[in-house]
Parts: C-alpha cells; sequence; structure tokens
C-alpha cells in the first residue's frame, strides 16, 4: 500500500486469533468386596472461560478397560456451562476441543454415599495447551462379612458291590472198590502145652565119711545087746517098704509139677 500526501487513505488491518483446544478425561472405578461394578454413577462437567459459562455442543470419546462394554457416547453438548453423564466400572469418557485457559470443574452426584468411599484425583483445573487434562474417580466399598460357614463334606461313594465269588468246584468223591474175597484166615493151631517131663529125684549118693580116728573097740557082752530090731540076714521085708515108700513120692511130686503148668498156661 503507497500513502502519497496528496490523497488520504484508510487502511484497515484484521487479526485472527485462533485458541489452542485439548480434551478433558473422566474415568470411573470401582473396588472392594461390596463394590457394584454394574452401577452407572452419575457426573458433572462445568467449563468456564474466565467468569463466563462455556456453552456448546463438544465431541466426545467413550472407551473402556477389557471386558466391559464401553459408553455410547459420541458428543456432550453444554447447558450454562454445564453438562452431565453416566459412568460405570472402567468406562471411561474423553471431551475434545476444549480451548486453552478454560477451567474446569467434575462432581460426582453420588459421592460417599450407599457406604461407598470417594477418592478423587484431578476433579478441577485448567486446560492447558501442553495436553489433556484427567478426572478420576475411585468408589470403594468393602463389608465386612462373617466367616463363611464350612461346606458340607460330600457324602461318600457307596462301596462298590464286591464280585460273586466263583463256586468252588467239588470233586467227584471216589467210589470204593469192593473188596473181593480175601484169603481164608487161617486157623490158629491149638497150642498143645508141653507135658512136663518127670522130674525124678535121685538119691544123692551117701558120700562116704571120712574116716574118723578109730575108736577102741569096747567089747559088749552079747546079752547087753538088743537084738529084737535088727532084721536078719536075708530078711528083705523093710528094703521093699522103703521102695514103696520113694515110687509114691515120685508120683506125687510129678502130680504136684502137672498142676502147676496147667495154672500157668490158664
Amino acid at each position: 500500500v503507497t500513502v502519497t500526501a496528496a490523497n488520504n487513505t484508510e487502511v484497515a488491518v484484521t487479526n485472527h486469533y485462533t485458541r489452542i483446544t485439548k480434551g478433558l478425561t473422566v474415568s470411573k472405578t470401582v473396588t472392594g468386596n461390596g463394590g457394584d461394578r454394574n452401577r452407572e454413577f452419575t457426573f458433572v462437567i462445568e467449563l468456564k472461560d474466565g467468569e463466563t459459562a462455556l456453552s456448546g455442543v463438544f465431541e466426545a470419546t467413550a472407551s473402556a478397560i477389557e471386558g466391559v462394554e464401553a459408553p455410547e457416547i459420541d458428543k456432550l453438548e453444554f447447558v450454562d456451562g454445564k453438562a452431565e453423564l453416566k459412568l460405570r466400572h472402567g468406562q471411561t469418557v474423553t471431551v475434545k476441543g476444549i480451548p486453552s485457559g478454560v477451567k474446569y470443574t467434575v462432581t460426582e452426584t453420588e459421592a460417599n454415599q450407599n457406604g461407598y468411599t470417594t477418592t478423587v484425583t484431578g476433579a478441577e483445573g485448567t486446560i492447558v495447551e501442553s495436553g489433556n487434562a484427567a478426572a478420576a474417580f475411585i468408589n470403594d466399598r468393602t463389608v465386612r462379612r462373617p466367616p463363611d460357614e464350612p461346606d458340607e463334606p460330600d457324602e461318600p461313594d457307596e462301596p462298590d458291590t464286591p464280585d460273586t465269588p466263583d463256586e468252588p468246584e467239588i470233586p467227584e468223591p471216589e467210589v470204593p472198590l469192593t473188596p473181593g474175597p480175601g484169603p481164608e484166615p487161617e486157623e490158629p493151631t491149638p497150642v498143645v502145652p508141653e507135658t512136663p517131663e518127670e522130674v525124678i529125684e535121685l538119691e544123692d549118693p551117701e558120700v562116704p565119711l571120712a574116716p574118723g580116728p578109730e575108736e577102741p573097740e569096747e567089747e559088749i557082752p552079747e546079752e547087753d545087746v538088743p537084738l529084737a530090731d535088727v532084721p536078719k540076714t536075708g530078711d528083705e521085708s523093710n528094703t521093699q517098704l522103703w521102695l514103696v515108700l520113694a515110687l509114691m513120692s515120685l508120683c506125687g511130686m510129678a502130680f504136684v509139677g502137672r498142676k502147676s503148668d496147667e495154672s500157668v498156661e490158664k
């Protein structure tokens, strides 16, 4: 543009300033043995540019941890600087296009209620050019439960039915052979007692006595010697008597010996 002294020229200058925008991420986590991970929790986001509430529709993206379905949110509308969203455990929403320098505040409506303890990180701050802002909410609900009752023991299995034992083999009885006619028993031979031998006692022979000293013969007058009992020479009557007595003695001894043998055999 050239300006001369003879002409007055007006120059209009327009400056266009484009603010850098960033995002705001809001996340939800539920912990504890009493926490309900399927419950939705309500959040309110408030934006202020200086003293002015920032209104309008802002683009949004949603995500979730593994195993959790992401919320169906793709935009948020701010009215009088405020917008509302609902999140469950493991879900996250990021609001994009917030100009740098805008102040934000995120509030959970059900914080510290129904037995939950709410812990918040980055609930308020300013959007900066260097990166997205983040507000993380953790709700913990831990319940002290009585100890679990012990499980009832399983009923023991019924014992297996034992197999039926095999019947024992019964051996056939042996038929005894009919004895045939055996040898005829021998008739006992009667024992004939031996006839004891007749014992004959022999008279001991008269042993002649040794001759003693000779006594002097004394002559006795014949009238003093009795001669009536002396047998006469040739008289054999006394000799026969002695023989008869000897035979009777022998017979008696034989008879007594035979009786003794018969008593022994019986």
